[in-house]
Parts: C-alpha cells; sequence; structure tokens
C-alpha cells in the first residue's frame, strides 16, 4: 500500500515533471526559494519531509512501483496461460 509520503512525491513528479524534478535532485537543495516552495507544498499536503529526503524517498517510491507492475505482468502471464 502506498503511504502519504509515496503519494505526495508522486503528486509533485506529476504537478512539476520529471525534468524538473531531476533538476531538483541535481541543485534545488541550495536553492532558498526552492526549500521554501517545498516546505509550503508538504504542509498544504500534510506530509512533513525535508527537501533533502527527497531523492532517497523518491527512489524508494520508484521501486515500489516497479515492483508492482512487475507483480501486475506475472498475473497477466499466468492468466494467458491459463486461457491457453
Amino acid at each position: 500500500m502506498l503511504t502519504d509520503k509515496d503519494v505526495a512525491i508522486y503528486a509533485l513528479g506529476k504537478t512539476e515533471g520529471i525534468n524538473s524534478l531531476a533538476e531538483t535532485l541535481g541543485k534545488g537543495f541550495d536553492d532558498e526559494k526552492y526549500i521554501e516552495s517545498w516546505n509550503k507544498t508538504m504542509k498544504l499536503l500534510g506530509v512533513d519531509m525535508p527537501l533533502k529526503e527527497l531523492e532517497k524517498i523518491y527512489k524508494e517510491f520508484a521501486k515500489k512501483m516497479d515492483d508492482i507492475i512487475k507483480s501486475d505482468e506475472i498475473k497477466q502471464k499466468k492468466y494467458k496461460k491459463t486461457l491457453r
């Protein structure tokens, strides 16, 4: 099951887009305006998460998403085999 943090990170990625998120991971940690914006966004989402945790948490989220997709693909393959 996805946590509130997972949902917040997903929403942020969808809102800002992958390129912006990658840029943030690369240099946003030192940008005071971005840090302030990040803190406001997380507060609105009810999540207490410092910007520096973004990369770690986003990687965890991406792994969970990959696991869900792989699990779904396995289920589909098994289902197709039963249809044969």
